[in-house]
């Protein structure tokens, strides 16, 4: 199984300035995504009260070509959006690094995209659910 739950606030810059090319950049991010021919779970970019956010959930049987996908939106996100911040959490419990019983949480902010731990639903086993035995 392959969760995954994300969203992003996208801003410009981190600065207090004015965003003079926002709308420019929330084109391109739009463009990116509609690239993409996302067709498993939700994928989209909307406004709310006047700032724009991004918002990814899903879940499928296997990790596919969408988790990197996913990976290069919030890194093409940082690039170009550098005050954007925001979550991506992922669960793959099939994963070979260690991560199988573990939520990685991936931090969008200041430009960057960093993994962290998960203090709150990992260890899945048992956090969220028992061992099945």
């Amino acid at each position: 199984m392959y969760e995954y739950h994300g969203w992003v606030t996208v801003r410009e810059t981190p600065t207090c300035d004015d965003e003079k090319d926002l709308e420019i950049k929330i084109h391109n991010i739009n463009e990116y995504i509609h690239n993409l021919q996302w067709c498993n779970g939700i994928l989209h970019l909307h406004a709310v009260n006047g700032e724009y956010q991004v918002v990814v959930s899903g879940l499928t049987n296997h990790k596919a070509q969408e988790a990197n996908d996913l990976l290069y939106l919030y890194r093409y996100i940082a690039e170009e959006a550098s005050g954007s911040y925001g979550l991506l959490h992922i669960w793959d419990d099939e994963d070979k690094s260690g991560f199988d019983n573990k939520f990685q949480v991936y931090v969008l902010v200041r430009g960057q995209v960093t993994l962290r731990e998960d203090p709150y639903l990992s260890p899945c086993i048992p956090v969220i659910e028992d061992e099945c035995l």
